[in-house]
């Protein structure tokens, strides 16, 4: 005997030999309680035949309740079917745009590479003061260097500055570095301030270079 499952419509083949003594109830009929195996749901299966055996049909109030039930049980069924489509569609069509999200990242990841890098840099410029360092000279004297330049606030901001940091390089070997402190240490927006850092220099050093950064 083939049966279906009126909620999710699952068709089995059962063996009638082993639907045996059938169960009365006043309210269903004769039949038996089954239980789907996908969907785990209990539904009365009629058995029509035990009736006309039995000669014992059911009163006709109940059975046409028994109508509405099996109605109301295929109208559910048919709507939950409707349900659960939506879902795997609306499921599908989201994995869809991530898959179609992913892969317009990938073959643009150097654009958006480049973009991570420009918002960096950006971030990074506003967040460093603009300071400027001009006028840089320096003069050998009596075996010292003595470095003099100028230091300028471009930022919109007061910048603090505790000194300048100089570094004497001969070709492209450093060979001196040293911190020189600066009495003023913070400079408004616009101000510009005047530097000097003396050292000994060591001897030998024949291609002098001099660089200048601020701290």
């Amino acid at each position: 005997m083939n049966v279906e499952c009126p909620y999710c419509h699952c068709a089995y083949k059962i063996d009638i030999s082993l639907l045996r003594n059938p169960l009365g109830n006043e309210h269903l009929g004769y039949g038996w309680w089954l239980r789907c195996h996908r969907c785990h749901r209990k539904w009365w299966l009629k058995n029509t035949d035990v009736e006309r055996e039995c000669n014992t049909p059911l009163i006709a109030s109940k059975q046409t309740r028994i109508d509405r039930l099996s109605a109301f049980a295929s109208r559910k069924a048919r709507k939950q079917g409707r349900v659960c489509s939506g879902y795997g569609f609306a499921k599908i069509a989201l994995l869809v745009v991530v898959a179609i999200c992913i892969a317009a990242l990938y073959l643009n990841r150097h654009v958006f590479r480049d973009y991570l890098i420009v918002k960096a840099r950006r971030a990074t410029e506003s967040i460093i003061p603009k300071i400027e360092i001009t006028d840089v000279r320096y003069a050998v004297s009596d075996d010292n260097v003595v470095v003099t330049g100028k230091i300028t606030n471009k930022d919109i901001t007061v910048v603090s500055v505790s000194g300048v940091r100089v570094a004497v390089l001969d070709g492209s070997s450093k060979v001196l570095s040293w911190e020189s402190q600066i009495e003023s240490g913070t400079l408004p927006p616009g101000r510009q301030i005047e530097f000097s850092a003396t050292h000994a220099l060591p001897p030998g050093v024949s291609d002098m270079r001099v660089e200048v950064s601020v701290f």
